[in-house]
C-alpha cells in the first residue's frame, strides 16, 4: 500500500514537472512592473502579469502563447521579445538600452534594436494598432500620425524604405539561428505590407494618394505558409483588396468578387482559408443577398474536409434564412414619417420609382461617422442614377441641433431625417436595428431588397447598387416632360381596390423624368393635381408627355395613350350618380348609348386591332363601373355610400353586351363582373344547378373562353384567400374543364396545398366541430346559447358598428331573411363592439336584433 503511495506521488511530480517545464520564463529587472502580451489582436489577445520574486519580476507564459514573438512593456517602455517554451529569457531594462541575458539573447537584442528603430522610431499606425488597448502604454506615448501627412515625401520615403532597412538590420545582425532569421524575413514583409495598408485605410477619404504608392498590391501574391498565422492577416487581406479595388487589378460581379479576390492567393491552404473566413463573417454578419451563388462560386477552392463542412454549414444557414417566410427581403418596407432638416415630413413612398439606400446612424456612433466619407463617395459616383440616400438618425430629440450642425458640415442636408422615438419605432423593431449603422436597401417598388447591407466602406456594395441600377436601366419605364406648373409632382398609380403607388417625381422649371419599376402591361395613373389620365404601360416603355401640345403623349403607344386621353376627358366623369338618382331603366340604357359611341370612336382610330381590343376592354369596365360601382362601394364603404336603389329592367342594356378577355385590365374588373353575372342571374338568363356547381355556373354566363378561365381562377384565388373553403374542393373539380391554360392549370394542382394552409386558420370551427356551448348576451341583456337553436341551420354574422363592410352587408342579410322566411332556418348578427351603448343605439336605429 506504501509502495503504491509512493509510486503515484511521484508520478503525480513526474505529471507536474512535464507541464510547466514546457512553459518559458521572462525574468525582467530594473522595473516596478511589467507585462507581456501575446501577438494576437482582437479577441485573441491575451496577457501575462509579473510577479515579484526576489529582486525582480517573473512572467510565466504558457507553452501554447511561446508560438509567437511576445511583447514586453517594463515601466510603460516596450519591445518584442522571443521566448520559446521552457527557455528563460532575463532582460535589464534599467538602462536606455535594454539588456539580455539567458536564453534567446542574442536574438533578443536584435528585436529590441528592431522594436526602436522600425516600431517605435516614427508615429505610425502598425505600432497603434497593436499598442491601442495596452493600458499600460502612457497616453502620452500614444501618439497617432496625421492622415493627411502619410504620403508626403518624408513620411513616404520613411514607409517605402521600411522594408529593405529593416532586411538590412536583420542581415548586419547575423544572427546563427537560421529558422528565426527565416521567419522573421516573412514577418518584416507582412509588417511593412499592414503598414502600408493601414496608411491607405486612414488616408483614403482625406488625401489624394499617389497611385505609385500602391503599386506593391500588384505584385503580392501571397505565396508564404507563414502567413496563415500572421496576426493581422485579416485586416491585411481586406485592405489589400480595397486597394486593389482602387487600381482595378481586376474585374468582379457581385456574386464573383469572393472568387475573384482568392485568386489573387497563390497559397491554395491560405486561400481556402480566406474564402472560408470572409463567408462565416458575412454569413453571421446577415450578409446574406445572392449568399447560395456566391457560395457556388466558390465551392472547389475549399478542398479540405473541414473546410467542406464549413462550407456545408453556410449554405444550410443561407436556405435556412430564405425559408424563413418572416424575413423582410420582398416585403414591403416598414412605414415611417420622419422629419427633415426643415421640418417636412418624409415617407417611403416619396421614393418609388427608384432604389433607396437607407442609412441609420447617430451623432454619437463613431463608426456611423466613419462611414460618411465613403457615403458621400457612393452619392457622387452614383449620382444620376436612379437611387436616393436617406440617412435616419437614432439621436434623440434634444440632439436636433447637433445633428442638424453635423448634417450640414457633412453636406448631407439633403438626405437626413431623424427618427424621434429612435430604437422605439416600429420601423427599427421590424429590421431589429439594436445596432449601428446599419444599411437597408429598397427596391423602386417599394420593397425590400437586402435587410443587411454592406457597409459604404465595402465596394461590394457599389458593385450590387450598379449591377440591380444597370438591370434596372435596362427594364425601366420612364415618363418625362412638361407640365403647365412650375413647381409640382407627378405621380403614378396602380389603381384597383387598393391603389398601389409606383412612382413620384418632383416637377422643377415645368420638366419632370419619372422611372417606375413596372413588372406587367397593364393600365396605371399618371397624375398631377386634379389631373388624371390612364395610360398603356410596358415593362422597359418610354413614354414623353406635354400637357401643352393637343397630342399630349409621345412614345411607346402614344396614339393608344393619346386616345384615352381624350376618350377620359369627354367621358370619365360623366354619368357620376347623385346620391338620390335612382337607377332605372333609363339610366341604364343612357349608359349604354355613351359605351357605344366610345366603342365606335376606338372602331374607327386607326390603332391596331390589339390597341383596339385593349381600349374597348377598358372602357366595358368602365360602362360596368358606372353600372354597377355604387352597389360595390356600398358593400365595402357601408356607412359612406347607400346602397342604391335599383329597380327591375336596370341591367337590361348591358346584359347582352360581348365583354372581351381585355376586360381584365380594369382595375375592378372582377367585382364588376361578379355583379354582371348576378344580374344575368336575377334577369333568369343564368341558372344554378346545385351548390356544387354554383361558380361553374355562373362562369357559363360569360360568352368569351378566355374571359371565363380568369373569372374562375380569379375566383378560387380569392375564395382561398378570403377562407371561403367549404366545399372548395367541388367547385374546383366543376371548373377544372372551363380551365386550358398551361400556367392556370398548374394553378390549379397546386391550389390543394393552399387550402391545407388556409384551413389550419379554422381548425377550431371545421364542419362538424360543435359550437353549441358558446353563449351570448342579447340587446335585453339575457344570455343566450347557440343551443337554443338547436334543430335549426344558424347563420352567423361576426360584425361590428365600426366595420364599414360589415354594414354593407346588411341590407343583403335582411334580404336572405325575407326570401329564406319560413325555413328551419335563424339569423345571428354577433356584435365585436368594445362599447355596448354604441352597439344598441346602433341597433335600435336600424331595427335589427343582435347579440
Amino acid at each position: 500500500m506504501i509502495r503504491k503511495s509512493i509510486l503515484w506521488v511521484a508520478m503525480f511530480f513526474a505529471a507536474c514537472t512535464e507541464v510547466w517545464a514546457e512553459a518559458g520564463t521572462i525574468v525582467v529587472r530594473g522595473a516596478e512592473k511589467a507585462v507581456v502580451y501575446n501577438s494576437l489582436r482582437g479577441r485573441g489577445r491575451a496577457s501575462f502579469q509579473a510577479e515579484v520574486k526576489g529582486k525582480g519580476l517573473v512572467v510565466n507564459v504558457p507553452e501554447e502563447e511561446c508560438r509567437d514573438l511576445l511583447w514586453l512593456i517594463a515601466d510603460g517602455r516596450s519591445s518584442w521579445i522571443r521566448l520559446q517554451p521552457g527557455e528563460t529569457v532575463s532582460v535589464n531594462v534599467s538602462a536606455e538600452h535594454w539588456k539580455f541575458s539567458g536564453d534567446e539573447k542574442k536574438t533578443n537584442s536584435y528585436l529590441y534594436d528592431w522594436t526602436q528603430k522600425f516600431w517605435l522610431e516614427k508615429p505610425n499606425y502598425l505600432t497603434g494598432t497593436v499598442e491601442m488597448m495596452f493600458s499600460e502604454i502612457p497616453r502620452e506615448q500614444k501618439v497617432w500620425p496625421e492622415p493627411s501627412g502619410l504620403y508626403r515625401p518624408e513620411y513616404r520615403k520613411w514607409t517605402e524604405s521600411w522594408e529593405r532597412r529593416a532586411y538590412d538590420q536583420l542581415t548586419t545582425a547575423k544572427l546563427r539561428d537560421e529558422a528565426f532569421v527565416a521567419e522573421q524575413r516573412e514577418r518584416i514583409h507582412y509588417n511593412w505590407l499592414e503598414l502600408q495598408c493601414l496608411n491607405f485605410q486612414m488616408a483614403q477619404m482625406q488625401v489624394e494618394i499617389p497611385g505609385e504608392t500602391l503599386e506593391f498590391v500588384r505584385n503580392e501574391r501571397f505565396e508564404h505558409p507563414g502567413f496563415m498565422d500572421y496576426p493581422g492577416r485579416d485586416n491585411v487581406l481586406r485592405i489589400y483588396f480595397d486597394i486593389a479595388d482602387k487600381l482595378h487589378l481586376f474585374d468582379y460581379t457581385s456574386i464573383d468578387f469572393l472568387r475573384r479576390r482568392a485568386g489573387r492567393i497563390a497559397n491554395p491552404s491560405l486561400r481556402e482559408l480566406y474564402v472560408l473566413n470572409t463567408l462565416q463573417s458575412d454569413f453571421d454578419y446577415g450578409y446574406l443577398y445572392q449568399g447560395e451563388a456566391i457560395l457556388e462560386s466558390v465551392r472547389d477552392l475549399v478542398v479540405s474536409e473541414k473546410g467542406k463542412k464549413i462550407w456545408e454549414k453556410c449554405l444550410e444557414q443561407y436556405r435556412a434564412w430564405q425559408a424563413d417566410s418572416q424575413k423582410p427581403e420582398g416585403k414591403a418596407v416598414a412605414y415611417f414619417n420622419f422629419g427633415d432638416i426643415d421640418g417636412k415630413q418624409v415617407n417611403p413612398s416619396m421614393f418609388k420609382g427608384k432604389y433607396l439606400l437607407i442609412d441609420v446612424w447617430a451623432t454619437w456612433c463613431g463608426p456611423c461617422k466613419a462611414q460618411i466619407p465613403y457615403l458621400k463617395q457612393l452619392i457622387r459616383e452614383l449620382e444620376g442614377r436612379d437611387i436616393a440616400f436617406l440617412s435616419i438618425s437614432a439621436d434623440k430629440p434634444e440632439a436636433r441641433e447637433t445633428w442638424k450642425k453635423m448634417l450640414e458640415e457633412s453636406g448631407l442636408e439633403e438626405h437626413g431625417v431623424m427618427a424621434p422615438d429612435a430604437f422605439n419605432h416600429k420601423f427599427f423593431e421590424r429590421y431589429g436595428i439594436r445596432s449601428i449603422p446599419r444599411f437597408l436597401l429598397v427596391d423602386p417598388q417599394g420593397n425590400v431588397v437586402i435587410s443587411k447591407a454592406r457597409r459604404p466602406s465595402d465596394p461590394v456594395l457599389k458593385q450590387q447598387l450598379t449591377e440591380l441600377l444597370d438591370a434596372y436601366d435596362a427594364s425601366k419605364t420612364v415618363i418625362s416632360g412638361r407640365i403647365k406648373d412650375a413647381e409640382s409632382w407627378m405621380s403614378l398609380s396602380k389603381p384597383g381596390g387598393w391603389t398601389v403607388q409606383m412612382a413620384s417625381a418632383a416637377v422643377t422649371d415645368h420638366a419632370f423624368t419619372m422611372p417606375a419599376w413596372i413588372e406587367t402591361s397593364a393600365y396605371y395613373a399618371l397624375s398631377h393635381g386634379m389631373t388624371y389620365y390612364y395610360l398603356w404601360l410596358t415593362p422597359g416603355a418610354r413614354v414623353g408627355y406635354d400637357e401643352q401640345v393637343p397630342s399630349r403623349f409621345s412614345g411607346d403607344h402614344a396614339d393608344m395613350n393619346n386616345l384615352m386621353a381624350v376618350l377620359i376627358e369627354k367621358y370619365a366623369r360623366t354619368f357620376i350618380p347623385s346620391r338620390n338618382e335612382v337607377f332605372d331603366r333609363s339610366r341604364g340604357q343612357r349608359l349604354r348609348k355613351q359605351y357605344d359611341e366610345i366603342a365606335r370612336t376606338i372602331g374607327l382610330s386607326a390603332l391596331s386591332p390589339d390597341e383596339k381590343a385593349l381600349c374597348v376592354g377598358y372602357w366595358q369596365g368602365d360602362f360596368l363601373q358606372k353600372m354597377y360601382g355604387s352597389i360595390i362601394s356600398a358593400k365595402v364603404f357601408g356607412k359612406a355610400h347607400k346602397r342604391p336603389d335599383v329597380r327591375k329592367g336596370y341591367s337590361d342594356a348591358i346584359l347582352d353586351l360581348d365583354l372581351l378577355p381585355e376586360l381584365v385590365h380594369h382595375p375592378q374588373w372582377f367585382d364588376l363582373l361578379q355583379e354582371w353575372l348576378y344580374a344575368k342571374l336575377d334577369a333568369g338568363q343564368i341558372r344554378i344547378q346545385n351548390e356544387r356547381s354554383w361558380l361553374a355556373d355562373l362562369a357559363h354566363g360569360i360568352d368569351n373562353e378566355e374571359l371565363r378561365e380568369s373569372y374562375v381562377m380569379e375566383a378560387i384565388y380569392w375564395d382561398v384567400l378570403r377562407g371561403y373553403l367549404y366545399d372548395i374542393e367541388n367547385r374546383i373539380a366543376n371548373i377544372r374543364s372551363l380551365v386550358k391554360k398551361a400556367e392556370n392549370l398548374e394553378t390549379l394542382n397546386e391550389t390543394p396545398v393552399r387550402i391545407a394552409e388556409a384551413r389550419k386558420s379554422f381548425a377550431d370551427a371545421m364542419p362538424g366541430t360543435d359550437l353549441s356551448h358558446y353563449t351570448f348576451e342579447d340587446a335585453q341583456g339575457k344570455t343566450v346559447s347557440l343551443a337554443d337553436f338547436k334543430g335549426k341551420y344558424v347563420f352567423i354574422d361576426m360584425w361590428s358598428t365600426g366595420c364599414n363592410p360589415c354594414i354593407g352587408e346588411i341590407p343583403y342579410i335582411r334580404d336572405l331573411e325575407k326570401r329564406l322566411s319560413g325555413k328551419p332556418i335563424v339569423w345571428v348578427s354577433i356584435s365585436l363592439d368594445l362599447n355596448k351603448k354604441v352597439w344598441l343605439d346602433f341597433l335600435q336605429k336600424n331595427n335589427m336584433s343582435g347579440i
